[in-house]
C-alpha cells in the first residue's frame, strides 16, 4: 500500500507541475490570436521547441505512466478520485511559481478536494 501513496504521490506532483511549467513557457512565449494564418503553425512550431514546454509535457508522461501502473495496483474507484490531490497542489504551485493570486473562494475549493481525497483515502484496503 505504500508503494501506491508513493508512486500517487509522484504522479500528482508530475502531473500538477508540468502545467505549471509549461505555463511558463507559454508566458514567455506570448498570446497567439490569429488562428486563421499560417503564423499559428509557427507559433505552435515554437510553442514544442520552448525547453520549459517541453519539461511540462514530459512531466505529463510521468504522471500518465505511473497513473497506468497504478490502475494495475488498485481499483479504478480508488486511484482517479484520489488523482484530485493534482488540482490542491496545482493550485499551490500555480501560487507559489508563477505568483498568480488565488481568491478565498478558490482556496475553499481546494478545502473542499482535499476534504474528498481525505475520506476516499480512508476507504479501500487491499487484498
Amino acid at each position: 500500500m505504500l508503494t501506491i501513496f508513493i508512486m500517487l504521490a509522484i504522479s500528482v506532483t508530475c502531473a500538477a507541475l508540468g502545467p505549471v511549467v509549461q505555463a511558463k513557457g507559454m508566458v514567455a512565449l506570448g498570446a497567439h490570436d490569429d488562428w486563421l494564418s499560417l503564423e499559428t503553425f509557427r507559433y505552435f512550431g515554437r510553442a514544442l521547441t520552448t525547453p520549459t514546454v517541453i519539461v511540462g509535457t514530459l512531466l505529463h508522461a510521468v504522471a500518465f505512466f505511473l497513473n497506468l501502473a497504478l490502475l494495475a495496483r488498485a481499483p479504478v474507484s480508488f486511484i482517479v478520485p484520489l488523482t484530485a490531490m493534482e488540482y490542491i497542489v496545482g493550485v499551490m504551485l500555480a501560487r507559489m511559481i508563477l505568483g498568480e493570486i488565488v481568491e478565498p473562494m478558490r482556496w475553499a475549493g481546494v478545502g473542499v478536494i482535499a476534504i474528498g481525497v481525505l475520506m476516499m483515502s480512508m476507504t479501500w484496503k487491499p487484498d
